[in-house]
């Protein structure tokens, strides 16, 4: 909610200022992905990687369309959100010309490092991929434990913190992009035309930044309110099923104890004894008398 309420309020104060902030968190970002790459081009350098230099390319086990296939589907994740810059174009000097090469260079160079830093943390990585594939838990914080473990702490720590600062700041973008949608879409009379007003002082789309941080605050309620429901019928069910092996282990001895021997086993054990000793003190079994008590003992 914080972050939603900076981030707003950010836009609202103009897009002159939210481009500044937007810019100084791109410049963190960038100088955090250098301090790694320059970190593990110093590693490999003096001891080398933990696997051949082809195999971010080719793969550990030899090449796999469906392993690029499957790469391929993640990373594409990656680069949306670029189509965001069009919707500045009105605010924007020089216009459509600007905005696409803005989008053409972002792209380039966002691909750069995304490659670069993927290459040189496929070379350093502790883990190999069937690892990662067998622990999913160490996915999420793969790239950070080998950034912790191969280059240097205080260098995790400042990727960590860039990154979520960059996610917050991105989430200003987006709403800001979003809020331009729904200009346009209100001058269209695709929507409700007061969704096209405009603030005479900072030239921004404030009806629509409002509407925009009111659903966002909405959905992070949702989302914190179901992770805190999750975990609590989670402790709950673990609660209540120790409750129940409590009450029956009571139960058990109140009746007389836990036997070790299965139920009917033990309600035919003094029946099975007691024809054992018969057969024992008989005479010898001999034809069909000697079968009928046999069988009866059995």
């Amino acid at each position: 909610m914080a972050a939603v309420l900076l981030t707003t309020g950010l836009n609202l104060a103009g897009v002159r200022v939210a481009a500044r902030v937007a810019a100084v968190t791109v410049v963190v970002e960038v100088v955090a992905l250098a301090c790694v790459l320059v970190g593990g081009i110093v590693v490999l350098a003096q001891h080398g990687p933990l696997r051949g230099w082809l195999t971010p390319l080719t793969g550990v086990h030899g090449f796999s369309v469906s392993a690029v296939a499957g790469a391929v589907s993640v990373a594409v994740l990656s680069y949306l959100g670029f189509d965001a810059i069009a919707t500045f174009a009105e605010e924007t000097r020089g216009g459509g010309r600007i905005i696409g090469r803005a989008t053409l260079l972002c792209l380039v160079v966002a691909g750069l490092l995304f490659a670069a830093q993927t290459y040189v943390g496929a070379l350093l990585s502790p883990m190999s991929p069937h690892e990662l594939a067998a622990h999913p838990d160490a996915q999420g914080s793969a790239y950070y434990d080998l950034v912790n473990s191969q280059i240097a702490h205080w260098m995790s720590v400042f990727l960590a913190v860039a990154k979520a600062v960059g996610a917050a700041f991105s989430a200003m973008v987006a709403q800001a992009a979003a809020s331009r949608i729904l200009l346009d879409m209100g001058r269209s009379d695709r929507l409700p035309r007061l969704l096209s007003r405009v603030s005479g002082r900072t030239g921004v789309p404030w009806l629509g930044l409002v509407g925009v941080a009111a659903v966002n605050s909405v959905v992070a309620v949702w989302a914190a309110i179901l992770v805190a429901v999750i975990v609590l019928a989670s402790h709950g069910a673990q609660v209540v099923g120790g409750v129940w092996l409590v009450l029956g282990l009571v139960v058990g001895v109140a009746r007389g104890g836990v036997s070790a021997s299965p139920p009917v086993l033990a309600g035919r054990a003094e029946p099975i004894l007691r024809d054992q000793r018969r057969l024992a003190t008989s005479e010898p079994a001999v034809g069909s008398r000697g079968s009928s008590v046999a069988w009866k003992a059995w």
